[in-house]
């Protein structure tokens, strides 16, 4: 699959997870680390963008690269190898997600978004271009 409608397919995940990455670590309370009303600024600056973007995005998503042949689940299978990627990014990311460090949830979610992203490049076509 092209790469510019698996990552126009995937931005709706990756501005979740940027959000929520965002607003954790503006939740937490750190003592004595500054620049914390920083964060809760880019917070505040994604949350906007996600509220520009996410209507286009849909627009565009919904009107016109729907129609692209791509996006037709008939045209497209996944390979044994995005299969097998997919499954092991999923489990790294479960692990990293429920793991007993509070740390290790910005890895988990970026193994979620690399593992999204690695299973449509991982995903031939089968119609004509």
């Amino acid at each position: 699959m092209a790469w510019k409608y698996s990552l126009l397919r995937n931005i709706p995940i990756l501005i979740i997870f940027g959000l929520l990455n965002v607003q954790e670590w503006a939740n937490q309370t750190f003592q004595g680390i500054q620049g914390l009303q920083a964060l809760t600024n880019v917070t505040d600056a994604l949350l906007l963008t996600a509220i520009l973007i996410w209507p286009i995005h849909y627009f565009c998503f919904k009107y016109w690269y729907q129609m692209h042949p791509s996006y037709n689940p008939n045209h497209h299978q996944i390979t044994k190898i995005g299969a097998g990627l997919t499954a092991i990014g999923i489990l790294i990311s479960f692990y990293l997600f429920l793991g007993i460090v509070p740390q290790t949830y910005w890895p988990g979610t970026i193994a979620a978004v690399i593992t999204f992203l690695v299973k449509d490049a991982f995903t031939i076509t089968s119609h004509p271009e």
